[in-house]
């Protein structure tokens, strides 16, 4: 089955070509989506974030209020970015690793994955 790869995920991230007409591109989203809760309950709930592409490209920067409204309107916080001039990715980074910190603050520890180090560390102030 080709979606099992993301039971393992904690968090799904959504790229999205901006350069698509703000109805398209929200159609492609909406039709994953629909793809995900068809294929497992587990991967409908699995949080998700949304990063439209290609902002480097006028068409892309035009649609883009467009598609970072329908975006929110179905939940998902959206970071836009170009690969080629490099703008957002910081933005974008900053989003994913703040979401997935969030996620595994409420997850257990998967089996051969080390334990954060604030659950391994010792009690402050142990006896003298």
């Amino acid at each position: 089955r080709f979606l099992r790869h993301l039971d393992r995920c904690s968090l799904l991230l959504h790229l999205i070509d901006a350069t698509a007409p703000p109805e398209e591109a929200l159609l492609n989203f909406d039709a994953i989506e629909a793809e995900l809760s068809l294929s497992s309950p587990s991967l409908a709930a699995k949080p998700r974030a949304a990063v439209p592409t290609k902002l480097d490209l006028t068409e892309a920067r035009d649609n883009l209020p467009a598609i970072r409204e329908g975006l929110a309107a179905r939940g998902l916080e959206v970071a836009p970015i170009s690969a080629v001039s490099g703008e957002g990715l910081k933005e974008a980074l900053s989003l994913i690793a703040r979401r997935l910190e969030e996620v595994r603050g409420r997850e257990a520890p998967r089996p051969g994955e080390a334990a954060r180090p604030e659950e391994t560390a010792a009690p402050k102030g142990g006896a003298s």
